[in-house]
């Protein structure tokens, strides 16, 4: 396989954003012409009929040998206006059930006839999809790590800067955030706590991470996260739902202890990285933050440990290897 176009909603942070591009590095490390389509560019949001038109124009420009489309709306486009072109694959990323109304059911056995493949990254995902419809062919392939992570091999006597790198949206609880850092400047108020990542546009969502204590700090975007994580000591994820989170392996990857909550299901069976809390209220999440910092020689001591392990679990060449492998596969 020689030309690949990955579809994304937009220009933005998240898993899929992420993923995207770090397959990308790595297909074209191999000579693989690799390609991001946007349907829509940052901050415009074009009409059903343009999104479409544009998206048909810019897949007949590269002529892709196959189509990766990432989430909800960039598979339904691509498969609508290319997957008679050449084969389309479909990846879920969505914690959510983007399935669940009858007429996202409706559309999707629609463009059944027009679906190379459904890729999902949680064992969760792939066995909802299979259950609604059995006869697309259906792979879970786990999410990696971009090689730009560095692995620390050392930590600091006590911790003092508590990242979270995410968007801001309801799903990633920033009211639960500011309501755990209030607490916890109470109790420790020589930590700080800073938040990464695009503001909503919505002013009841950013409030909570515009206008919170003394130890809370907006930093804005990065399109860095490596040097985000080089420079910490916790990485603290309140959201209450994820697929497969590329935040929390990067932790891992990085050699943070990783501090979620335990309704998001294990990316390990044996996650000697990372520390959960009972995420219903903002004691689960202070109380585990605290037994983290009480005991932190040897939970980050831990965390350090599996930092290359961690690496070679979640690798992006392995990752891009079973994509590859996969869309291979189904031309057979």
């Amino acid at each position: 396989m020689k030309r690949i176009a990955q579809i994304l909603l937009s220009p933005r942070i998240g898993g899929a954003e992420t993923l995207a591009t770090s397959l990308e590095q790595e297909w074209r490390s191999r000579g693989i012409e690799s390609h991001i389509v946007y349907l829509d560019q940052k901050g415009e949001e074009k009409s059903r009929v343009r999104r479409a038109s544009q998206l048909r124009r810019t897949l007949r420009a590269l002529a892709p040998e196959a189509v990766v489309a990432h989430s909800y709306l960039p598979a339904l486009y691509a498969r609508a206006v290319w997957g008679s072109h050449a084969p389309v694959h479909s990846v879920l990323h969505s914690a959510s059930d983007d399935f669940a109304s009858k007429r996202s059911q409706f559309v999707e056995r629609t463009l059944a006839s027009k679906t190379a493949s459904v890729v999902t990254v949680s064992d969760e995902q792939a066995h909802a999809y299979r259950s609604r419809f059995p006869n697309v062919r259906v792979t879970r392939i786990a999410n990696g790590v971009s090689e730009a992570v560095d692995s620390r091999t050392s930590f600091r006597d006590a911790p003092h800067r508590i990242v979270t790198i995410a968007r801001i949206a309801e799903q990633k609880r920033p009211d639960y955030w500011d309501a755990v850092v209030r607490e916890m400047h109470r109790r420790r108020p020589e930590l700080v706590f800073e938040w990464w990542g695009p503001l909503s546009g919505d002013h009841s969502l950013d409030r909570y991470v515009l206008d919170g204590c003394s130890a809370a700090r907006y930093m804005g975007e990065t399109t860095h996260p490596s040097a985000v994580l080089r420079n910490a000591d916790i990485l603290f994820h309140p959201s209450a739902r994820e697929a497969h989170s590329i935040a929390l392996l990067e932790g891992a990857v990085a050699g943070l202890p990783v501090v979620y909550a335990d309704s998001i299901a294990k990316p390990d069976t044996d996650p000697v990285w990372a520390w959960r809390y009972d995420g219903g209220s903002a004691a689960g999440a202070v109380t585990v933050l605290e037994q983290t910092i009480d005991n932190w020689v040897s939970v980050a001591g831990a965390a350090v440990a599996f930092a290359h392990q961690a690496r070679a679990r979640y690798g992006m060449a392995d990752v891009a290897n079973k994509y590859l492998s996969w869309m291979a596969a189904g031309k057979n």
